[in-house]
């Protein structure tokens, strides 16, 4: 059971998921059939699987959880639906087995299977950082076997095992026999519902207390004694610095080993439309389209359904071409189609640029007709399949719920900087509890919704006013210059045009605090403050001071003194907004507290340009992290769109390296001076709320 607001809509919505523990993740080839198994059934809504679940009416989408865990000593293979009634899980687990069994029997029809091996295919041929070196995520696949006593080549390999796969494939009914010994016929098997309760919460803190009660009253004074002893041990260890001579042990990083120059992407202009960019990057034969559509000046309420639209132009249908077929179409020639969302404040700007990215990736060979298909989605998604809509709007509203607690600093962050920056406010009202307030208004109204999303789309998908973004290396570019010349080809042109407009900030009335109440027993909490513009020495100081909190006052004070998971600092430059937050915090009003100490503390005594140089170290790190060169393509037209160029790039380096201890205390004391003028927001439970002694703010309920 979960925890959920008693009278919350929530109260009937339960998740049911089929689990399997299957082969070990020491064995390559089973581990790739699995890994092709997993995407055969449900790698994309139209496998069989995902399609049988998602149109069976017994739950509102598919359970988050659902796919192949290789993380494990041995595969865990999970499906299922969230948004369902508890009664309904005999039925779910029935469907699951009856269409298993439908397959094994019938056999998989072989495009279903071309387009699977194609998807594994692209994912293992894609450089793919996640924000880490290259060599770790290859470390990482070595480590499967590796950890379980096994050569760390075995699992490392990878073109080995996908041959020997295919000769299986070619061979009989690899996949069939497989989906009958590791699902049908696996007793390692569990049905799992978990059902929300309203009165969780209050048992869950009663049941703590009781237990608290009853240690206590079993304690006799000498073990109290002890208690106590150890509580001051702890505090002491907590308060006490690190000895010089241990400190003097571990290697450090120095100044002069930074990189003086920053990374630059090489960047030319294409001729196949006006402000067409190309990035010559090694990609291993994947190339990565970016179509930057400009989306400010809509009207209030069309602008509110941009994140549905976009979702669901990528995963719609055409006329006379169910979402499920266009699905497997998808996956047969592309290696991913995908919307990102955003608003954002240009270098030297005052109004925020508003953008919606679609990213088609796909191979050289196949980027034609992944092409074609996203150019027939972009100008005649089928909206009117209301059956599909309807799915596409429950997975959305129900991303957004399951997001809200293990993203509560992001959402709090979100309302508490949206009072001092318009580009945040949109950001929230695309991407926070505005947008489920939003999306509570069309429930059940998905005609209604149909007729909004097509307006919306004939009023934004014009050629005239895209931005290309081509990254692949030069034999890709020349193979795909006349696929997007024919893309663009498909069209649009010539819709009015759209003032550049604005919108005001998330919250306008000068409320200094918010808490936004949902189904949590942890509170999050959020303070924004005015900050220095970007470009600004002002602003390099900010950036350093933001690092130093984080790593040092913060993640002592509210983190090993006060309790919460996580606390740090981050500054915004081109919103002008400095913000602070805490993670699943037990004592928030002392957090807040804290927040203002930690700008006191960092006017106090400046640091020794030792420690100051380990600062700095940090706060560059944070601008060196490693991408992808799908990611550097895609980076570099967002610091286009946004005036941002390399020499600004450079001089915020140069004037990084020059920095110095006292950078830290002024940026401090001119945050301090408007402090007065800061906002700030808590995500957290009614109770939570109550115990925690915050007084005099608003309260928000978050739509279920």
């Amino acid at each position: 059971m979960y925890p959920v607001e008693p009278g919350s809509e929530a109260t009937s919505k339960s998740s049911v998921t089929v689990n399997w523990l299957t082969v070990p993740v020491t064995d390559p080839l089973a581990l790739l059939g699995m890994e092709l198994l997993s995407e055969v059934l449900v790698g994309n809504p139209g496998s069989p699987l995902a399609r049988a679940l998602l149109e069976c009416g017994l739950g509102q989408d598919l359970s988050p959880t659902t796919g192949l865990d290789t993380e494990l000593a041995e595969l865990a293979f999970s499906v299922g639906l969230r948004g369902c009634g508890a009664e309904k899980a005999g039925e779910v687990e029935a469907l699951i087995l009856r269409t298993l069994e439908d397959l094994a029997t019938g056999g998989i029809p072989e495009e279903i299977i071309r387009a699977a091996v194609h998807r594994v295919e692209f994912r293992n041929r894609e450089i793919v950082r996640g924000g880490r070196p290259f060599s770790l995520s290859l470390m990482r696949r070595a480590l499967r076997g590796w950890l379980h006593g096994r050569e760390p080549e075995l699992t490392l390999e990878y073109h080995r095992w996908m041959q020997a796969l295919q000769q299986e494939l070619s061979a009989g009914p690899y996949l069939e026999k497989l989906l009958r010994a590791q699902l049908l016929d696996n007793p390692h098997r569990s049905t799992v519902l978990v059902r929300p309760d309203p009165q969780a919460a209050a048992r869950q803190l009663s049941e703590e207390r009781a237990g608290l009660d009853r240690i206590a009253a079993g304690l006799g004074p000498a073990e109290r004694r002890q208690i106590e002893e150890e509580k001051r041990l702890l505090a002491l260890f907590q308060e006490s610095p690190d000895r010089p001579e241990d400190l003097a042990r571990l290697p450090k990083l120095r100044r002069a080993d930074l990189p003086r120059t920053v990374d630059t992407v090489p960047t030319s202009v294409l001729s196949l439309a006006p402000g067409a960019l190309f990035h010559e990057l090694h990609t291993n034969g994947v190339v990565y389209l970016d179509l930057a559509l400009e989306v400010s000046g809509l009207e209030e309420q069309a602008s509110a359904l941009l994140p549905l639209w976009a979702r669901a132009v990528c995963a719609s249908g055409l006329p006379g071409q169910p979402w499920h077929q266009i699905a497997s179409r998808l996956s047969l020639v592309a290696g991913g189609f995908s919307a990102a969302l955003g608003a954002d404040t240009p270098a030297g700007g005052s109004r925020p640029a508003q953008h919606l990215i679609f990213r088609v990736k796909a191979l050289e060979e196949n980027l034609e007709p992944a092409l074609e298909l996203v150019a027939s989605l972009l100008v005649k998604a089928d909206f009117r399949d209301l059956e599909r809509l309807e799915m596409l709007f429950q997975e959305l509203r129900n991303d957004l719920k399951a997001a809200l607690v293990p993203g509560g600093s992001y959402f709090a962050s979100l309302r508490a900087g949206g009072r001092l920056s318009e580009a945040i406010g949109q950001e929230e009202r695309w991407k926070g509890v505005s947008q489920l307030a939003r999306l509570r208004r069309y429930a059940g109204k998905p005609g209604e919704l149909a007729g909004e999303l097509e307006r919306l789309g004939a009023a934004l998908i014009d050629r005239d006013r895209i931005t290309l973004n081509l990254t692949c290396d030069g034999n890709g570019a020349r193979r795909a210059e006349g696929a997007v010349q024919r893309f663009l080809a498909r069209l649009p042109a010539g819709t009015p045009a759209r003032s550049a407009g604005g919108s005001p900030p998330v919250l306008a009335d000068g409320r200094k605090l918010e808490a936004l109440i949902t189904s949590t027993n942890v509170n999050f909490a959020a303070l924004a403050l005015p900050a220095a513009s970007f470009g600004t020495e002002e602003s390099i100081q900010e950036a350093i001071l933001a690092h130093y909190l984080s790593t040092g006052f913060l993640w002592e004070q509210v983190r090993m003194k006060g309790g919460a998971y996580g606390a740090g600092a981050s500054v915004s430059s081109l919103e002008r907004v400095f913000t602070f937050t805490s993670y699943r915090d037990p004592n928030i009003v002392r957090t807040f507290d804290s927040f203002r100490q930690a700008l006191d503390s960092a006017r106090g005594e400046p640091l020794s340009e030792e420690a100051f140089e380990q600062v700095l170290i940090g706060a560059v790190g944070r601008e060196e992290r490693p991408m992808a060169p799908g990611e550097r393509g895609y980076t570099a037209l967002k610091r286009s769109l946004l005036g941002i160029s390399d020499r600004m790039r450079q001089d915020r380096r140069d004037r990084l390296l020059s920095a110095s201890p006292g950078d830290l205390a002024a940026a401090a004391a001119r945050l301090s001076a408007r402090f007065a003028e800061g906002y700030s927001a808590v995500l957290t439970g009614r109770q939570a709320l109550e115990s925690s002694g915050l007084r005099e703010l608003e309260l928000v309920e978050i739509a279920d």
